[in-house]
């Protein structure tokens, strides 16, 4: 029984060796990553639909709420970065003639050399639903999706992108994601505070972009 015991222990700790050695695919440590000299951070745009169709006034409300709301968030999370420069809407589209948002990532990389940038930062909301109700009952809960690509100005190749894409489910809904609902103190959170988190997680995988 002892040497059983002791197999199952030893066989415990393989994965956490395991883990212990290894990064994320494409990602480099962050002590082994150049610090960029300068970020320009474009102003969070909404993305067209497939066919170009106009929108329910609804929806485009609701993202165009959630536009500057990460726009707010954005400028909240990097407020201790003294390399990044946002930018407006207004001079975004002097700088581009107009054609920015024909070509959005060409047009980017364009006006990031041109003030003198090293990366550019994109950033696309796709969906934004607040909460209907409140902490402990609601309606409708509070959902997001929006995504960004960090672009080098130089070369133009991506260095980091991600995706947050949620829509808050209850515990019964999704019983293996207990740790989260724990976190956010068993209750329905606003969009706000789900958009935040959202900036917060997949920020944090950019070498370029995290915290100190």
């Amino acid at each position: 029984m002892k040497r059983f015991l002791s197999c199952l222990a030893i066989l415990a700790l393989f994965p956490l060796m395991g883990c212990a050695a290894k990064q994320p695919a494409g990602q480099q440590a962050a002590d082994d990553v150049p610090a960029l000299k300068s970020i320009v951070v474009m102003p969070v745009d909404i993305a067209p639909t497939e066919h170009g169709e106009k929108r329910p006034a609804a929806e485009q409300e609701a993202l165009d709420k959630g536009r500057l709301l990460l726009d707010n968030l954005l400028a909240e999370y990097l407020a201790d970065k003294e390399n990044v420069r946002f930018m407006s809407a207004t001079e975004r589209d002097s700088l581009s003639g107009g054609s920015f948002a024909r070509c959005r990532t060409s047009a980017a990389v364009t006006i990031c050399k041109q003030v003198g940038g090293e990366a550019v930062l994109l950033v696309t909301i796709n969906r934004y639903r607040d909460r209907h109700g409140n902490d402990y009952s609601v309606a409708h809960p509070a959902s997001i999706s929006f995504d960004y690509k960090l672009l080098e100005a130089g070369s133009g190749r991506t260095l980091c992108s991600g995706l947050f894409d949620e829509t808050q489910q209850s515990l019964f809904e999704n019983i293996l994601d207990f740790a989260r609902f724990s976190k956010r103190g068993s209750k329905w959170i606003t969009g706000e505070a789900l958009a935040r988190e959202g900036v917060e997680e997949r920020f944090s995988n950019c070498p370029y972009l995290k915290k100190k």
